[in-house]
């Protein structure tokens, strides 16, 4: 979620969910170009509304106060994210971990966001992940280690 057709870090995570066989749905504003494969779904979502090339249309997007813009656009980010209907959601930056809590609360999944990002309530992996084995397995599958093959060594 948010502008993940130009973060790097997104467009790898997601190439390497999909490599493992997961359906990955990526939720962006704007209409980015998919630089992500053929194989993973890029749901764009424009960031003014409404859309069109009209003198109406303009004058519209135009005299819209920043406020109604805003709230347009997450909601419709909102809206995309929820008919994702995933598992978790990936938020590309700290403006999108709210929207990313609140579809990840309807759908029933779990937010993964680095630490020093706000937290995302209930939804919040970190909070999950202890106290339930679904959100504690590794996303790459129960085989495959969480890391690297050295991360997996016992301690001698």
């Amino acid at each position: 979620m948010g502008d993940a057709t130009t973060d790097p870090r997104s467009i790898a995570t997601a190439r390497s969910l999909s490599s493992v066989g997961h359906h990955v749905v990526v939720v962006t504003g704007g209409s980015g170009a998919n630089r992500f494969g053929d194989d993973i779904e890029v749901r764009s979502v424009p960031s003014r509304v409404p859309v069109g090339a009209s003198k109406l249309r303009a004058v519209v997007r135009r005299l819209q106060p920043s406020p109604l813009r805003l709230f347009l656009f997450e909601r419709a980010l909102l809206q995309a994210a929820i008919a994702a209907d995933a598992q978790l959601f990936y938020p590309t930056s700290p403006a999108a971990v709210p929207i990313a809590a609140k579809a990840a609360t309807i759908v029933e999944g779990a937010v993964v966001r680095p630490p020093s990002w706000i937290d995302a309530g209930s939804r919040d992996i970190v909070l999950l992940a202890p106290g339930d084995p679904q959100w504690s397995r590794s996303p790459a599958g129960d085989d495959i280690g969480f890391f690297t093959p050295n991360d997996d060594r016992r301690p001698s």
